[in-house]
Parts: C-alpha cells; structure tokens; sequence
C-alpha cells in the first residue's frame, strides 16, 4: 500500500486572544495546484482548533513538509512555536511563507526555525518546491525561494514572474468549515497596488503591478459561492489592497451581480483620489449592488504629511469621498496614522481637527487610528532607521514586533508622549460623540501631566466618592 503524498499547512494565531475572523487565505490558496500534482493536503488553522499542536502531531507521520504562514509580529511566534514542535519529532522540511518572510527572506531563512522560504505568490513555487523536496531534486532551479545550504550559506533564486488570478484555480473554500469563519467571508480579487505610498511594503513585493481578475469570473464565483453559503455571513470582504484601481472593473462586476439576482453585501478598500472621483451614478450603481462599505486610507488630516509620505490624494479627496458615501448611504471607513518620521506637533494637530470635518461632513464615518509602525522594505522604514530607528535583526526578535511595542527615537518626546495618549485613551472614547476642538484636547492631555501624588490622590478619592454613593 503506497503512502499518501501528503503536506501540512499551518496557520498560527495572529493575536493571542482575540478571534480573528478572516479566512486563512495564505494557504488555501495553496491547495489547488498541490492537489493537481497528487498531493493530500491538510490545513491546521491554530485559531480554531484548540488542539492544534495534538493535530499536528498526529499528522507528521508520512508528511512531505511543514508550512507555516507568517506576518510580522504576533504570528511569528506561534509559527515558531509550531516549528521547535516539528523539528522535536522530525526532520522534515519546514518552509516558511507569507508577508513577512517575503520582505527579509535571507534574515529569515537564518533562523534554525526555517529551511526554506517562499517568496511572494506561493501558488506554484510552493508547489514545485514540495515536488523538488519529494524527488529530493536541486532547489536552485526554483524561481522565487530562498533556502538555507548548510549551516550558514544562504541561497536566494530568481524572483517569480507574478502570476494573474485569471491564471489561477478557484480558492477552495470548502476545505474549511466557512460557518466558522462569519460574519465576513474573505476574498481576494486583485493583487498589488499602482500607488507607492511610502509605509507601505506592498510595492517591494509585487513592483507597483496591479493584476485583477475578470469581472465576469469574479462575478460568476461570487454567484457560486453565494449559493453555498449566503445565509451564514454578514458581507463578503474583498480584502484587495485597492479593489478599485479598474473602474470600469469594479462596474461590470456590479452590473454582473445585479445581472444575476445575486443578493449580497460587500466591502473593499479603494484610495481617496479616486474615490472623490466617482460621480453619484457610480456610487449608486456600487450600493445596489450590495456595496455598503468602504475603507480608505486617509493616513493625515495634514496635506504636508499626505506629501511626505508620497500618498498622491489631498484632504479634500477624503472629505468629498467622505460626503458622497453619505449622499449613496454608504459607510466610509478612513484609516489615519500619527507618528511619522519627522511629524511635527502640528500634525497631530490637523488629523484632529480633520477628524472633526469628516464627523461633520458625515456623522456615519467610521475612523481608526493608528500609530505608524516602520515596515521592512517600504520607503519609510529606511528613512526612519536613517533617523535612528533600530529594527530587529532575527525572526524571533520580529515577533515581539507589535504596534503595542513602540520604538520611535525620531519622535520629539512631547509629540509621542501626546500622540500616544491621544491613539489609545482619549480618541476611542470621544471620537464620533462630539466634536473635539484642538483646545479640549490640549487642556485633558496636560491633566494628564500632574503630578504622580496628584493623580495618585485624584484616583483614591474618585474611587471613594463611588463607594460613599453606592
């Protein structure tokens, strides 16, 4: 009786609590061209199967290779955790993937936790490199990975020509249980971005192309797929990182799904400048179609930093965006950041400020706000290291890379001390329920400056009105 072919694909937790509800789409979409070539695939998802590690464990026996997806920070560690685990009990391969691993895949590969990394697009290299692994074939003639020879020499080969959607097989949903992973069902329709804002690592990876799939297959999939599982999710997340860079696209999708009676609703992300432009019929033709929200990266309510940062929009994109989702009964969703290299305190200023002209201009606008975290490969990770920014240098020392941990010695202290503050205590209280003027925001931080036995003794006597008047 021949033994099955048979590769494991292990997903580790992105948080340490908190469920995530996105699908594990780093590696279903790995499934269709292993299972062309023969293979059985197993998925491990360490956020829904408490027993991951007694699955795994269970399913080493006769495995070709481990492997595991990675994005920085948080995933890290249970991908390393899961590999100490492998390497205990076996010496089989274990390949590392994902976004993290793409960006710094020599560092990467250094670890003793990985064999080989896979590059980008792991759709068919991932795929020839378990048949290389199985026929214990040269690995040098495989395009987009990198791997360790030895102890110390690493081997990095050719990039991998990107590969379209339309060239690809359907991602098989029904490998996992889909209920399990609602309210929002995740898909991916295009891959790259155009634009080359200068936090975003995207550009390193796929070269500023954009590659999309047909809107008459991205329509009839959509039509599939809601047969299967309409009544379970909420709204289908196109999880692009700009859904909408081919109007016409994004069109014919809708008039597709319109076409077909299909009854859905959807999100996407799309950028400012174009998304300003889209006249009233655009608009309405995206919310009879089930469109009810979209995100957009706002970054800055300062133009200067918009500038700085190589955004290519304005404030007023976002405001007049903002505006005509309320007119289409639409939800916008901005995404602000504070804390670039260089910001100055009249930054900070301005993104408040902003924050009360989008509630102005739309009192259904959702904000989120961030403080900007360096990442590798992006034009402002270098500007900030030149500005003494000290990134880690292993894959271990990545995973403590959080948005929580902050290391921001280009920051004036006063600037970081308020942003902070702002991000993470005043901002998610006030936000959406008044407005806030720059003066209330200066005056409730410097309260927060007094004295230790000040505060000290504030806090005792609060605690001992509460107790009198219970």
């Amino acid at each position: 009786m021949t033994q099955p072919r048979k590769v494991i694909l292990f997903f580790p937790k992105v948080q340490p609590r908190k469920h995530h509800h996105e699908m594990p789409l780093s590696i279903l979409a790995l499934v269709p061209e292993l299972k062309k070539r023969g293979y059985s695939v197993l998925l491990i998802d360490e956020r829904l199967d408490r027993h991951a590690f007694s699955t795994l464990e269970r399913s080493l026996p006769g495995a070709i290779c481990v492997g595991i997806s990675s994005m920085t920070g948080y995933q890290i560690q249970g991908g390393i955790a899961a590999s100490k685990f492998v390497r205990e009990r076996t010496e089989i391969p274990i390949v590392w993937g994902g976004w993290h691993v793409s960006l710094v895949p020599e560092e990467s590969v250094r670890s003793p936790y990985v064999d080989m990394v896979v590059r980008g697009q792991g759709e068919i290299t991932f795929a020839e490199l378990v048949r290389a692994i199985e026929e214990k074939k040269d690995l040098n003639q495989i395009p987009g990975i990198t791997f360790r020879e030895g102890e110390k020499k690493v081997i990095h080969n050719k990039d991998r020509p990107i590969i379209s959607l339309n060239d690809l097989e359907p991602v098989p949903y029904d490998m996992v249980d889909i209920n399990r992973y609602r309210p929002h069902f995740s898909y991916l329709s295009s891959i790259g971005c155009p634009m080359a804002c200068g936090f975003c690592a995207d550009a390193v990876v796929y070269k500023r192309k954009w590659l999309s799939m047909d809107p008459y297959r991205l329509a009839d999939e959509i039509a599939t797929l809601s047969k299967k599982i309409g009544w379970r999710i909420k709204s289908i997340y196109f999880i692009d990182n700009n859904f909408f860079v081919n109007s016409e696209r994004v069109k014919i999708f809708c008039e597709e799904i319109l076409k077909k009676g299909i009854r859905i609703t959807w999100e996407a992300l799309g950028h400012p400048h174009q998304l300003a432009r889209f006249d009233d019929g655009y608009y309405e033709l995206l919310r009879k179609s089930g469109c009810y929200r979209i995100l957009t990266g706002a970054e800055s309510g300062s133009q200067t930093i918009l500038d700085y940062i190589g955004k290519k929009a304005t404030v007023e994109d976002t405001l007049l965006f903002t505006k005509k989702c309320k007119q289409n009964k639409i939800i916008p969703v901005l995404s602000l950041m504070c804390g670039f290299p260089k910001s100055p305190m009249e930054d900070l200023k301005e993104t408040i400020l902003f924050i009360n002209d989008v509630k102005r201009v739309n009192r259904g606008a959702k904000i989120k706000l961030f403080f900007f975290t360096p990442y590798p490969g992006s034009q402002l990770y270098q500007e900030a290291i030149d500005s003494g920014f000290q990134p880690p240098n292993t894959l271990e020392g990545w995973s403590r890379y959080t948005l929580a941990v902050r290391n921001m010695p280009y920051l004036d202290p006063e600037y970081e001390q308020m942003a902070v503050w702002f991000t993470n205590k005043y901002f998610p209280r006030l936000t959406g329920t008044k407005f806030i003027s720059w003066e209330e925001v200066l005056s409730a931080f410097n309260k927060t400056k007094r004295p230790f036995f000040i505060k000290s003794f504030s806090r005792v006597g609060t605690r001992l009105f509460k107790r009198g008047s219970s």
